[in-house]
């Protein structure tokens, strides 16, 4: 466990750097988050797939942004390739998942930065990889509704275990988002459209999931908000659901209190620390957490009616 913690920590000077760079770039084009991986994700990674080493973790401190188009994702990702930075990315580590979604119906576009510091200054994080994950809005909508419905079931589609009826909902309603909102295909590019709608009905019937997401009160924002802020969301049966919040002027004192935090709720709470510029982005990035799945059922009910 030490090990890991101080892994983790190690990262966030690296991942600090990229999402200013990223910001700077993005400006007004997308919105930006970062995070470092949860202790649980990566006990949990180890363990599915123990062949990995830790060190080739790639995806201990994240970037994430959100575009409104597939085009203005693509144009940005593309420029940043251009960019000198101080790093280099790892070309073979990329993966585009809306040319290829992932069984499961996930789609965005995920890439290695590996940070290389500048001439003259400490080489001590040189090495480190920082993941960038690009994706639209009507992708986060998606994304983020699926790990919300497994918090608040503690049901895990996301990592393709649990009901195979979750996972099923989740492919159908990945297909009809990419038709009806992004004019593409998902995971399930031979189903006709009115065998998607009559699916969707099917595992609705069965799941209830659309109806119970659109049920879920949304979180309450953050009031005193700093942009580094641990989010605590209870697991416990009683509790389910609820949010905590805390943020930080530090990124440091934020680290220090999120290995104490997860030491003390192992189990009964998924936290995570996460930066963003206000509590808008804070919240819109980070929509499983605060509850708010209106898009994806929105995006769903929409498209069904338009297919």
């Amino acid at each position: 466990m030490q090990v890991i913690e101080n892994w983790r920590a190690s990262h966030a000077h690296v991942i600090n750097t990229f999402q200013m760079t990223l910001r700077n770039r993005a400006k007004d084009k997308a919105k930006v988050g970062q995070r470092l991986k949860r202790r649980v994700t990566i006990l949990d990674k180890v363990v599915r797939e123990p062949n990995m080493a830790l060190a080739a973790m790639n995806d201990v401190a994240g970037c994430r942004l959100i575009f409104e188009t597939v085009d203005e994702l693509y144009s940005f990702r593309d420029s940043l390739r251009l960019a000198r930075m101080n790093s280099r990315r790892s070309v073979e580590k990329s993966k585009d998942y809306i040319l290829h979604p992932k069984i499961s119906g996930y789609r965005g576009v995920h890439e290695i930065y590996e940070y290389m510091g500048k001439p003259g200054f400490s080489t001590a994080y040189n090495g480190l990889h920082v993941e960038i994950q690009y994706r639209t809005s009507a992708q986060h909508a998606w994304a983020t509704a699926v790990e919300t419905a497994g918090m608040t079931s503690l049901n895990q589609p996301k990592f393709g275990r649990g009901d195979q009826d979750y996972l099923e909902f989740f492919r159908i309603a990945s297909e009809i988002i990419a038709r009806t909102t992004e004019h593409r295909t998902s995971c399930l590019p031979e189903t006709s459209d009115s065998d998607l709608k009559n699916l969707l009905y099917k595992y609705e019937e069965r799941t209830h999931l659309l109806s119970s997401l659109e049920r879920l009160q949304t979180a309450a924002p953050v009031l005193d908000f700093k942009q580094n802020t641990i989010l605590m969301f209870s697991l416990e049966p009683e509790t389910l659901g609820q949010l905590q919040t805390r943020s930080y002027e530090s990124l440091t004192s934020a680290m220090r209190e999120l290995s104490e935090l997860e030491t003390k709720f192992e189990g009964k709470s998924d936290i995570v620390l996460v930066k963003s510029v206000d509590i808008p982005s804070l919240t819109y990035v980070y929509q499983n957490y605060f509850s708010n799945t209106s898009g994806f059922v929105d995006m769903v009910r929409d498209g069904v009616d338009s297919l």
